[in-house]
Parts: C-alpha cells; sequence; structure tokens
C-alpha cells in the first residue's frame, strides 16, 4: 500500500510540475478570422435586405460582437418603405457552412409588439470560426431570408 501511495505521488508532482507560473502559456489557436471574406463586419445597425424590400437590423446585441455561446440580440423589421413589421413569424438558424453543423439549441423569437422590434433569446454559437445566422421572415403569404455572417476567434 504504501508503495502504491508513493507511486501516485510521484506521478502527481511529475504532472503538476509543468504547471508553474513560469511557463508559457500555450496561444490559442488562430480561426482565420483576419482572413474571412464571407464575414460581415459587426455593428448594431447592420441591415440586409430581402428580394421584397423587408429589410432585418440587428439593433442591440450581447455580448457585442457575438462570442462563444450564448448570445441575445434584438432585431428590427421593417417594409419597403421603412415603416416597422410587427407580428411577423420570424426564425434564427445559425449555421456553420465550413463544418456542416448547426447550434445544438434553438434560437427563440419574441415580437416586442412596438416599431418592428423583435428578441432573440438564445443565438448558441459553440465554437470558434465562420457562422452563418438566418434569419426568416414570414408575413402573410411572404417568406424570406436574410444571412448575417460571422466569425468568431478563439
Amino acid at each position: 500500500m504504501r508503495t502504491r501511495g508513493l507511486l501516485f505521488g510521484v506521478a502527481l508532482v511529475g504532472a503538476l510540475g509543468g504547471c508553474g507560473s513560469d511557463d508559457p502559456v500555450a496561444p490559442v489557436q488562430a480561426t482565420g478570422c483576419a482572413a474571412e471574406k464571407r464575414a460581415d463586419v459587426f455593428q448594431i445597425g447592420l441591415r440586409k435586405a430581402m428580394p421584397s424590400g423587408f429589410a432585418v437590423a440587428l439593433v442591440e446585441a450581447k455580448p457585442a460582437p457575438p462570442v462563444k455561446g450564448d448570445n441575445f440580440w434584438t432585431l428590427r423589421l421593417t417594409d419597403a418603405q421603412g415603416a416597422p413589421i410587427d407580428g411577423a413569424d420570424v426564425s434564427i438558424v445559425p449555421f456553420m457552412p465550413d463544418h456542416g453543423h448547426g447550434s445544438a439549441l434553438k434560437s427563440t423569437v419574441t415580437s416586442t409588439g412596438a416599431d418592428g422590434k423583435y428578441t432573440v433569446s438564445r443565438v448558441y454559437l459553440p465554437m470558434a470560426g465562420f457562422w452563418e445566422i438566418t434569419v426568416t421572415v414570414t408575413r402573410g403569404a411572404t417568406t424570406e431570408e436574410a444571412r448575417f455572417g460571422f466569425c468568431l476567434d478563439g
């Protein structure tokens, strides 16, 4: 028993020996976002037009810019004349085209009932890299999509 405890202690000290404060920290692997041509430049107010003239704008984001994990957005929908669109059916789908997968957690979109604003309770982006976030808007017989593209480092 004593030998087993001694061997465990030696193994533990050897494993922790590399954790001293003098050791350099391993760098975070870059995702190539600086060279990503598909990504939108993040800014509050970023607006995407749809063929019918509908438009969707990102009016609030927490955190800003988007990060790995949970992101919370407020969108504003307008028609071709710039009037707010309330009462539309809106959905959000994050997708990572380079990896061929979406997000494991579903986004929930709720109309605030005023000024064409919709809150998105969760835009879950689980990993670094390029993400396309598709906003689908259905109003009456018209269904259209707009895509935001963001690249997350680290």
